[in-house]
């Protein structure tokens, strides 16, 4: 098959229409046309290197590696395979092979592979680090650990090696040593952004704020960064005073993260602002009621003239922000009065009733949120609390969780209702306490002043700090953190007796 594919491209790019010099000089040609970002003319070149030396592996892994950077899976895969067989025995052969086998979602078999490669050079870190990556894929942080620090042991200085085990650390807790294992990659590497976001976020999450948040502006320096046509019309705003002047706060992060940075507008509009918040669609309802803003933009509508922007979560370096001085007056996100009565007769529990929000699962993209997730069979238990009435506040495909709910477990769903985050907190004034993983609902909850207990994971988000059961950005929120990853049993035990004592001191019940 590998043979009549290869014929099929070898002719359709006229590997033959030329005389070629070598194979060997035809693919350094290539490889120096990649280099320069000419991935089409590398391709063409390793082709015509293949018609005259169709027995070298070598040039079926340049062409399977040029593949997979293209996302050309199936023919990565081929050529790798091709490679394999003719050179069984070539130690990186093996380890591209493993690649394109991941990139196919065959992960058994690329483990294999990156074994077999480590066996037959011990000193190829890159055998070692891919070994690594799939480890920590499947939840081996100590597996992955021990593959990434020999790979830094065998290459210094290998970037991509400690960034991940600064990845390992941090999901095992280990949060000094991933600090450490961040900056070292950082260094390696000066232009590695992942690093420095992640050292950024690791001190932040020690309370280390006027270094964390210089190495969190990191992020704007992703390619996928949204606010580029912002800084193209205006400059950055550093905190100085603004006279009148029109800024543009930027919501360039998730929902949680806009809820939570929401607070500096007022501070902002005080250094004399006319404050305009650019958020998604969800929250642009929410937002428009809030103090200090002039006007709310949708994402994706066309922007105002501005003299002045900032995103965000830069807002509390422009302030100067420490743990000792968080703007943290709350409500500081209100509901409107007729959305919240019309909630109030939906919310009708049976008198003396203990009337409790419940989010369960993280809707991110994140790498972190099935993580971040409690399966709802885990909190079985907080249906067995006496006067307590449970409302899912839950969006997304976790909401058919409902569907097979444990026994006994009386959940009210509101999901089909919570049009945008205005009606969810319309629904929140409505409730007595809500229980949230680590998720927008949580911000909104805190932002409105509401007492809120949040379910952590243990290796948390860097705005919930280490060993306390409060936050200073949130005064009504109570923290639930996991003491082992990936085990809820203890936090939810707590948060059980938690909910049994808040919902007798709500109704008057003895205990």
């Amino acid at each position: 098959m590998i043979r009549n594919w290869l014929a099929r491209m070898l002719n359709r790019n006229e590997a033959n229409a030329a005389p070629a010099a070598d194979a060997e000089a035809l693919v350094r040609e290539a490889l120096r046309a990649r280099a320069e970002g000419e991935a089409a003319a590398a391709e063409r070149l390793l082709y015509r290197a293949l018609a005259l030396a169709p027995e070298s592996a070598a040039i079926y892994f340049h062409l399977g590696d040029l593949f997979r950077a293209q996302g050309r899976v199936d023919a990565a895969l081929q050529c790798c395979e091709s490679g394999a067989r003719l050179a069984p025995d070539f130690p990186a052969g093996r380890n591209n092979l493993g690649s394109a086998l991941r990139d196919a979602g065959r992960n058994a078999e690329a483990e294999a592979e990156y074994r077999r490669a480590a066996a037959l050079d011990p000193r190829l870190p890159e055998a070692r680090y891919n070994l690594g990556v799939l480890l920590a894929k499947r939840g081996d942080l100590a597996g992955a650990e021990v593959e990434f620090r020999e790979a830094t042991a065998l290459r210094p200085g290998f970037a991509l090696a400690l960034l991940n085990l600064g990845f390992t650390l941090e999901e095992r807790g280990e949060h000094a040593a991933a600090t450490q294992a961040y900056a070292a990659a950082a260094t390696a590497d000066g232009g590695l952004v992942e690093a420095h976001v992640n050292l950024g976020m690791q001190r932040l999450l020690a309370g280390r704020y006027a270094e964390g948040w210089e190495e969190y502006e990191w992020r704007l320096r992703y390619p996928e960064y949204s606010g580029a046509d912002a800084a193209a019309r205006a400059p950055r705003w550093d905190g100085h005073a603004l006279g009148g002047r029109t800024i543009l706060l930027d919501a360039e992060q998730g929902f949680g993260d806009a809820i939570q940075f929401l607070r500096y507008a007022p501070l902002v509009a005080a250094r004399g602002g006319r404050v305009i918040v650019r958020c998604a669609p969800e929250l642009a309802s929410l937002f428009a009621a809030a103090s200090g803003i002039a006007s709310v933009v949708r994402r994706g509508e066309a922007l105002p003239p501005i003299d002045a922007w900032c995103p965000l979560p830069s807002l509390p370096r422009a302030f100067g922000t420490t743990l000792q001085n968080v703007p943290a007056d709350v409500p500081y996100l209100s509901v409107d009065p007729e959305r919240a009565a019309r909630w109030r007769t939906r919310i009708a529990a049976a008198q003396g009733d203990c009337r409790v929000g419940l989010v369960w699962a993280s809707q991110s993209g994140h790498r972190t949120a099935s993580a971040k997730s409690v399966p709802l069979r885990e909190l079985a238990q907080l249906g067995r609390v006496p006067r307590v009435r449970l409302y899912g506040l839950q969006l997304g495909p976790a909401a058919r969780d409902l569907k097979s709910a444990p026994d006994g477990m009386r959940l009210v769903d509101l999901s089909g209702e919570l049009a945008d985050f205005a009606e969810t907190a319309a629904a929140i004034q409505n409730l007595d306490v809500v229980i949230s993983v680590d998720t927008a609902v949580a911000h909104l909850a805190g932002a409105m002043g509401r007492p809120v207990w949040t379910l952590l994971k243990f290796a948390p988000d860097w705005r919930w700090l280490l060993g306390r059961e409060d936050s200073p950005w949130y005064p009504t929120m109570r923290l639930f953190r996991q003491e082992r990853p990936g085990d809820w049993r203890a936090p939810v035990t707590r948060l059980y007796e938690a909910l049994r004592g808040f919902a007798d001191a709500r109704t008057g019940a003895p205990r």
